[in-house]
C-alpha cells in the first residue's frame, strides 16, 4: 500500500516537470527556427570552445553546410588579428557582448570580413557558451582599402609634383614607380612616339632590366601603336595570344598592358604605359582607370613645362652671357690659381710615365744575370726613381685637391685590415732602424665601416712614414678609437713616436704645402713638404680635423679624426679569454699596454711586467695565491744580458709551470725563428707588430691547448711568401704541365702564370681533350692542372678516367684542381675525385708555384693546407682587390704588354653574352646549365679580383642546384647591378 502511494505520488508530482520540459523545447525549438531564418550568419559556440550550432546563412557565407561547420573548430575558421580566438569566447562576466571586425576563412580558403557581435550565454549561473552573430561587411572593407589606395596613390603624387629636390625626369621616374606599386605592374614606361618608331623617354622597373633611355624601337612592333588613337585609359590582361615581347627584353614576352595616350600642348605626344610579365586574372577598377588619366595629364604637363623652360633658357642665353662676361673678371684671380693646380696635374701625369717606364724597365733588368757592381747600380737606379715616384705623386695629389678634382669613394671596408696593412708597410723599415712598431685598433669598433680606404690608408702612411723618418730610436705607437654619434661613427687614429720634435717656431708651417720644419730637414730627411698638406686636405674632405702635440727632442702624437657611416652591422666584443690570467713581458711600456689592452677588451686579466726580474717577481706572486698564469707572452728582445728564449728555458725548467702557455713575440725577422721557438720550448710565437685578429686567434689556440699537447708545430704569423726568385723559375724549366680550362680569360692568365714561373704550357678546353692527350702519351705532361667546372666532359669526370686508364700501367701523373669555390670540405671533394690537391680562385701566383713545387718534387713545394685560410679569408662587401689586378700587371712583359687590358676586354664581353644566356636558361628553366654559368661567371670574376659579386653568383649557383628559380627571378636584378658595378669599377683601374 505504502509502495502503491509512493508510486501514484511520484506519477503526480512528474506531470509538471514533463509540461516544463516540453515548454522549454518547445521554445528551443521556436529559436532555432528563428536563427535558421536569419539573413546573417549565426552561431553557438559551447563552454569548451566548439561549435555547438550554425545556422544556414553562417554555412553559405563560407561555402559549408551548418553540419559540416559544426565539425569545424573555431579557430580554423575565424581570425580576429592578434587577438587568440579563445579570448573572444571565453566566459565573461555579466551579460553585456562585444563586437569587433573578423577575418573568416572560406572552404575555397578565400577571406571574407565581417562584423562580429559576441553575446555571452547564462542558464541561472551556469555559463553555457557564446551566442555569435557574423554581419558580411566584406563589400565595404573592399571599397575602403581601394579608397586607402587611391589615397595613398593621390598623396604620393602629390609630393612628387610638389617636390624641390627632383628634377623633370626624375618626378616622372617616381611616378612611374608609384604607378607600378599601385597597379601591380613590374614596368613602366613613358614613350615618345614620332613617325614610325617608339623612343624610350623615361622608364622604371622592377626586374632590375637596362632599359635605355632615346633607344628608339619600330612602332609596328609595340602595343603603344594599338592605344594612341584611344581617349580612354586600356587594359589589356591577357596578352599571350598577340605572342608581343618587350624590345628592349626580347626573350621575354608582355603578359598584361595598362596605358593610354599622352597629349602636350594639343598634340599625341606619345604614351604612358605600364607592362606586366604575367597575365591578370581580373581588370582593374574604375577608379584606377581615373589614376591612370590624372598620371597621363600630370605628366603631359611636366614635359610641357620641360619644353616651355627650354625655350626659356634659350632667350635668357645671351644675358647669361653677359653676366659670365662680367663675373670672369672677378674671377681671374681664383682662375689662375685653378690653372697653376691644373698645369701642376698634367705635368705630374707626364713626368709619372716615363718614370714607369724607367722603374718597370729596371725591374726588368735586376732580373737579368748582372753582376755585384752592376746589381749595386741598378737597384740606386731603381731606389731613386721610386722616390722621384713618390714625389710626384705627391704633388699630384694636392694638384689634385687644389683644383678639387678628388672624389670620395664609399665603399664599405675592414677599418682593421686598413690600419695593420699601412702598419705592416714599414715593419720591415722599424726593424732596420731598430725601432719597435705597433697598432691597437678598439675590439668596440664595428668591423667594417662606410668610407674611402684608399684615401685613409694614404693619410696613415704619410704620417707612419714621418714618424719612422725623424725617430731614430725609441717606438710608434698607432691607436684607432672611436664613438657613435647618431648613424656615424668619429674615428680618432693618433700616431705617437719618440723622433726629434718639432721646435716651437716651426709649428705654425706645419700643413703649409711645399714647407718643411725648416730648411736643415729637406736637407736631411728629404721629401716635398706636401705629405702633411695633403693628409689636412683628405681629412677634411672625409668631415674630420688634424691635429698634433709635440715637444722637441722628446717626440710627436699626430691625431685626425675622421666621420664613417655604418653598415649596420656591428658584432659583439668577443670576451673569449673570460677572466684567463695573462703575463705580458714586454719591456716597452706602450706595446705592453696595448697587448694588455687587447687581452682586457677579451675578458682577460693581464698583468705586465718589463723585466725578467719583474715577470718571476709575477709568477712568484701568482704562486703565493694559489694561481698561474694560463698564458705568457715573452719579446724576444729584453734589457739586460738574457733574452726571452732564456726566460722560457727557464720556466720550463719547473715543474709547476709545465702547463702554462708559453708564447715568444719577436719583432725581428728571424729566418730561424719558428726553430728557436720550438727548441726553447714555447708552444707558439709570432712576429710583431701584432694583428688584432692574429692575436686573438693565437690566444684561443693557447687557451685550447692542443698545440703544446700533441706536439703540433706552433703558429706563424703575418709571415709571407716571395713569387718564384730566378733559381726557381730556372728549376721550372723542362717541366712540362697541361692546363685544362674552358673560360677563355682564365686560360690565358693562368697559363702566362705558368709560363712565367718557367714551366712549359699545354692547354685543353674540356675533359675529354685532356684524356685524349693523356692517352696518346700518358708521360708527356708532369703534373695537370684541371678547372672541375667545364663543357662536355667535367674535371671530376676526366679524373676518374684518367685514374682508371692508368691503373694497369702504374704511371701517376699530379692532378691538381682549379676550383672557384673555397669552403671548408671542397679540398675532400677533390680529393675523393681522385685529385691530387687544389687551388682555389683567383689563383695566387706564389701558392700555385708551391703547390706544383711540391707535386713534381722541386724543392721549396709546400702543402696548399697553409693556403687555406687565405682563400677563405672575408673581404667584407668590398667589389675589388686591387691586389688580384696588382698580380696580374705584374705578369706583363714585352710579349703581353696590355695583359690587363685585354683579359678586362675579354671578361666584359663575355659577361655580357652570359647575362643574355642566363635570361633564356631561366626561362627554359634549365637550372644545370645556369648552375654551370654561375660557377663559371664566379672563376672569371675572381681571377680579376671580384669580391661582392662572388659572394652573390656564389649563392645564385647554390639556388641553381637547388632549382629554386623563383629566387634566381627576384634577385636577377640584383645580379645586373653587382655586375655594372663590378664593371665600373674595372674601367675605372684600367684607366688608371
Amino acid at each position: 500500500m505504502d509502495n502503491q502511494l509512493n508510486q501514484n505520488t511520484t506519477s503526480s508530482e512528474s506531470l509538471p516537470h514533463d509540461q516544463a520540459y516540453q515548454e522549454i523545447q518547445s521554445q528551443r525549438d521556436l529559436a532555432i527556427q528563428i536563427m535558421n531564418k536569419m539573413g546573417q550568419g549565426l552561431c553557438i559556440i559551447d563552454a569548451n570552445g566548439k561549435f555547438e550550432y550554425a545556422n544556414p546563412a553562417l554555412g553559405k557565407m563560407l561555402g559549408y553546410s551548418p553540419f559540416e561547420l559544426v565539425t569545424k573548430r573555431p579557430e580554423t575558421i575565424i581570425y580576429a588579428g592578434g587577438m587568440q580566438v579563445e579570448e573572444i569566447f571565453q566566459e565573461r562576466s555579466g551579460e553585456e557582448g562585444f563586437t569587433l571586425e573578423v577575418e573568416l576563412n572560406t572552404r575555397e580558403n578565400q577571406k571574407v570580413f565581417a562584423l562580429l557581435t559576441s553575446v555571452p550565454f547564462w542558464q541561472k549561473d551556469v555559463w553555457l557558451g557564446t551566442i555569435a552573430v557574423f554581419t558580411d561587411v566584406t563589400k565595404r572593407r573592399i571599397s575602403e582599402n581601394l579608397l586607402r589606395k587611391n589615397q595613398e596613390a593621390l598623396r604620393s603624387l602629390v609630393n612628387i609634383a610638389a617636390s624641390t629636390d627632383l628634377g623633370t625626369m626624375e618626378k616622372i621616374e617616381a611616378l612611374l614607380f608609384v604607378g607600378c606599386k599601385i597597379f601591380g605592374y613590374q614596368v613602366g614606361i613613358v614613350s615618345r612616339v614620332n613617325n614610325e618608331t617608339s623612343t624610350i623617354f623615361a622608364a622604371f622597373n622592377t626586374e632590375g632590366w637596362k632599359i635605355t633611355i632615346g633607344e628608339a624601337y619600330p612602332l609596328k612592333e609595340t602595343i603603344c601603336n594599338q592605344v594612341l588613337n584611344e581617349a580612354a585609359p586600356v587594359e589589356k590582361i591577357d596578352l599571350r595570344t598577340l605572342n608581343l615581347y618587350f624590345p628592349f627584353n626580347p626573350t621575354v614576352q608582355i603578359g598584361a598592358y595598362f596605358g593610354m595616350p599622352l597629349t602636350v600642348d594639343g598634340q599625341i605626344f606619345g604614351t604612358l604605359s605600364f607592362y606586366s610579365v604575367q597575365t591578370k586574372s581580373e581588370s582593374l577598377p574604375p577608379s584606377d582607370d581615373d589614376l591612370l588619366q590624372l598620371m597621363a595629364r600630370w605628366v603631359a604637363t611636366e614635359i610641357e613645362r620641360e619644353f616651355y623652360f627650354e625655350k626659356l633658357q634659350m632667350n635668357s642665353q645671351e644675358i647669361k652671357e653677359k653676366n659670365e662676361e662680367l663675373l670672369k673678371r672677378g674671377d681671374q684671380a681664383l682662375e689662375a690659381s685653378r690653372l697653376k693646380s691644373e698645369f701642376l696635374a698634367t705635368m705630374s701625369h707626364e713626368i709619372r710615365t716615363p718614370m714607369n717606364a724607367v722603374i718597370g724597365m729596371t725591374e726588368l733588368l735586376l732580373d737579368t744575370d748582372l753582376n755585384e757592381e752592376q746589381l749595386e747600380y741598378a737597384q740606386t737606379v731603381k731606389d731613386s726613381a721610386n722616390l722621384l715616384l713618390g714625389l710626384i705623386n705627391d704633388i699630384l695629389d694636392f694638384s689634385k685637391i687644389e683644383a678639387g678634382k678628388v672624389v670620395l669613394e664609399h665603399l664599405p671596408f675592414d677599418l682593421t685590415a686598413v690600419v695593420e696593412s699601412a702598419v705592416e708597410m714599414f715593419a720591415q723599415k722599424a726593424r732596420e732602424k731598430g725601432l719597435a712598431i705597433m697598432s691597437f685598433i678598439s675590439p668596440a669598433l664595428p668591423k667594417e665601416l662606410i668610407g674611402d680606404p684608399l684615401r685613409i690608408s694614404q693619410i696613415l702612411i704619410n704620417l707612419i712614414g714621418n714618424a719612422i723618418k725623424f725617430t731614430e730610436s725609441g717606438e710608434i705607437i698607432i691607436a684607432v678609437e672611436g664613438k657613435k654619434i647618431d648613424e656615424q661613427y668619429e674615428i680618432r687614429f693618433a700616431i705617437r713616436d719618440t723622433g726629434v720634435g718639432i721646435p716651437d717656431k716651426a709649428k705654425h708651417l706645419l700643413f703649409q704645402p711645399f714647407t718643411q720644419a725648416d730648411g736643415s730637414t729637406t736637407r736631411k730627411y728629404g721629401g716635398t713638404g706636401l705629405g702633411l698638406a695633403i693628409s689636412r686636405k683628405l681629412v677634411e674632405l672625409m668631415g674630420g680635423s688634424i691635429r698634433f702635440v709635440s715637444q722637441e727632442r722628446l717626440g710627436s702624437t699626430f691625431s685626425f679624426t675622421v666621420r664613417l657611416n655604418s653598415t649596420g652591422f656591428e658584432a659583439p666584443v668577443l670576451t673569449f679569454l673570460d677572466g684567463v690570467n695573462v703575463l705580458v713581458l714586454e719591456d716597452h711600456p706602450f706595446q705592453a699596454e696595448i697587448l694588455g689592452r687587447y687581452i682586457t677588451a677579451w675578458g682577460g686579466k693581464p698583468v705586465l711586467a718589463h723585466s725578467i726580474q719583474e715577470a718571476e717577481h709575477r709568477i712568484a706572486v701568482q704562486k703565493e695565491l694559489g694561481k698561474q698564469f694560463e698564458i705568457a707572452l715573452i719579446d724576444y728582445s729584453l734589457p739586460g744580458d738574457l733574452t726571452g728564449v732564456d726566460f722560457i728555458k727557464n720556466v720550463r725548467q719547473h715543474e709547476t709551470y709545465q702547463e702554462m702557455v708559453l708564447v715568444l713575440l719577436s719583432a725581428y725577422d728571424f729566418d730561424r725563428l719558428e726553430e728557436i721557438a720550438i727548441n726553447a720550448g714555447a708552444d707558439l710565437y709570432m712576429e710583431k707588430p701584432v694583428k688584432q685578429a692574429a692575436f686573438s686567434k693565437l690566444l684561443t689556440d693557447g687557451l685550447v691547448g692542443e698545440i703544446k699537447r700533441k706536439k703540433t708545430a706552433p703558429l706563424q704569423t703575418n709571415r709571407t711568401n716571395e713569387n718564384s726568385s730566378p733559381d726557381q723559375r730556372i728549376k721550372a724549366n723542362g717541366y712540362h704541365l697541361l692546363l685544362a680550362e674552358d673560360d677563355v680569360t682564365n686560360q690565358r692568365l693562368a697559363k702566362i702564370q705558368l709560363q712565367k714561373l718557367g714551366y712549359q704550357v699545354d692547354t685543353a678546353d674540356d675533359g675529354t681533350q685532356v684524356l685524349d692527350a693523356v692517352l696518346a702519351d700518358p708521360k708527356q705532361y708532369d703534373l695537370i692542372l684541371m678547372d672541375c667546372q667545364m663543357p662536355v666532359m667535367d674535371g671530376f669526370e676526366a679524373t676518374r678516367l684518367i685514374r682508371e686508364a692508368l691503373i694497369s700501367s702504374r704511371h701517376h701523373v699530379p692532378i691538381i684542381a682549379m676550383t672557384a669555390n673555397a669552403m671548408q670540405g671542397d679540398r675532400e671533394t677533390c680529393l675523393r675525385a681522385g685529385m691530387d690537391d687544389y687551388v682555389s680562385k683567383p689563383i695566387q701566383l706564389d701558392q700555385l708555384n708551391q703547390v706544383i713545387q711540391r707535386w713534381i718534387g722541386l724543392p721549396g713545394g709546400q702543402d696548399n693546407e697553409k693556403y687555406q685560410s687565405n682563400t677563405s679569408q672575408s673581404y667584407g662587401q668590398l667589389i675589388l682587390r686591387l691586389d688580384i689586378l696588382n698580380g696580374i700587371k705584374s705578369l706583363q712583359n714585352d710579349d703581353e704588354p696590355h695583359l690587363l687590358e685585354e683579359l678586362v676586354t675579354t671578361y666584359l664581353r663575355d659577361v655580357d653574352q652570359n647575362l643574355t644566356t642566363i635570361q633564356v636558361e631561366l626561362l627554359n628553366k634549365n637550372y644545370k646549365e645556369l648552375a654551370h654559368l654561375f660557377h663559371r661567371m664566379k672563376g672569371s670574376s675572381a681571377n680579376l679580383g671580384a669580391v661582392a659579386l662572388i659572394n652573390l653568383l656564389n649563392e645564385m649557383e647554390d639556388y641553381a642546384n637547388q632549382q629554386n628559380g623563383d629566387w634566381l627571378n627576384q634577385n636577377l636584378g640584383k645580379l645586373y647591378t653587382e655586375i655594372e658595378t663590378f664593371k665600373e669599377a674595372l674601367k675605372k683601374e684600367i684607366k688608371k
